[in-house]
């Protein structure tokens, strides 16, 4: 798109603010900013954490980062750069970084360097942000969508008490409610609370003994919690909105998950038309997100689950592979 068009789009759209965490991840984030380019927020923030001074080559990849961020944002933009001069961590960063965001603006939409955003992802923010601005019940969208393919989703999207981070927006009414730090005879009580099934009470309080050990630094489930404490849902796209890119050795959290996540595939079309499905619909697409993500993800799987889990992702790469051989005929 030439810097001509960008310009009339912007002055022609008042967009939705844009905050963007980054660290050292130059491959990753060209393709993320090339998505909110498209968009073409009028307000971008962009927080880069620090580097280990023993490390020259972290401080290396961080420092291209940053100048990446530097040239590539060439759209009319009042944009604000925090860069760290040491290296604080992902959750310090978002919690710090977005208490500063929600000083200046009352929502935002917030990506990191690794979750490239399609175009329906923003209109979705755009559409809910506005809709649910004053239900409380409601405290964040989120892009992804980690439903199993084979349940049938009556909606355009529901209401989930899992809100996912890789992609997401909130309102500063929202995120006044995080607490980063909680007791844990306080994560424990507002688990009990939530009435989830064993299973998912069992795999929560692993959680809260991880996180109460310091063996998770996360800011992501401290959200959660919020929700939860606040007895408010998290609004989920009926398709996946969101591509995460990031699960490679560059990763700081999810380097060691073998294959990309199951994400619910689709016409992204399809959430931003029709109803929200019910609750109790969406308790049950709930315990689908349980058993296809976050068990997944802890590696907590049957030997059967974890065989039908790769034959089906064999399965999608051979549909992949034969779509682009088609596609290569065609052109040729």
């Amino acid at each position: 798109m030439s810097r001509s068009r960008i310009t009339k789009i912007c002055l022609a759209q008042n967009r939705v603010p844009v905050v963007l965490f980054i660290h050292q991840r130059v491959w990753h984030l060209r393709r993320v900013l090339r998505a909110i380019r498209a968009y073409c927020p009028s307000r971008l923030f962009i927080f880069a954490d620090g580097w280990d001074k023993r490390d020259p080559k972290e401080k290396k990849a961080c420092q291209a980062a940053r100048r990446l961020v530097k040239n590539e944002v060439d759209w009319p933009c009042q944009t604000l750069y925090q860069f760290s001069t040491k290296k604080i961590g992902l959750k310090t960063s978002v919690e710090k970084g977005l208490c500063q965001v929600f000083s200046k603006v009352p929502a935002a939409i917030i990506l990191e360097d690794d979750c490239v955003a399609s175009p329906e992802f923003f209109k979705f923010c755009e559409q809910n942000l506005r809709r649910y601005r004053r239900d409380h019940k409601v405290m964040s969208l989120s892009g992804s969508c980690f439903v199993d393919e084979k349940i049938s989703i009556p909606g355009r999207a529901y209401l989930s008490r899992y809100p996912h981070c890789w992609g997401w927006a909130t309102w500063k009414r929202a995120w006044r409610k995080y607490q980063g730090e909680l007791k844990t005879d306080t994560l424990q009580k507002i688990l009990h609370r939530q009435f989830f099934p064993a299973q998912e009470t069992a795999h929560w309080s692993r959680i809260v003994l991880e996180l109460v050990r310091g063996g998770i630094s996360s800011w992501a489930y401290f959200w959660i919690w919020a929700h939860w404490k606040n007895g408010a849902r998290a609004l989920t796209p009926a398709v996946n909105l969101v591509r995460n890119i990031g699960f490679d050795a560059t990763a700081r959290h999810t380097r060691e998950l073998a294959k990309p996540l199951l994400v619910r595939t689709g016409n992204p079309r399809l959430a931003l038309q029709g109803s929200v499905v019910s609750i109790s619909m969406s308790e049950f697409l709930d315990r689908s997100v349980f058993q296809n993500h976050y068990r997944r993800m802890a590696g907590r799987r049957s030997w059967w689950e974890k065989i039908t889990d790769r034959l089906r992702w064999l399965s999608r790469s051979r549909r992949r592979k034969k779509g682009q051989r088609s596609s290569s005929c065609r052109t040729i």
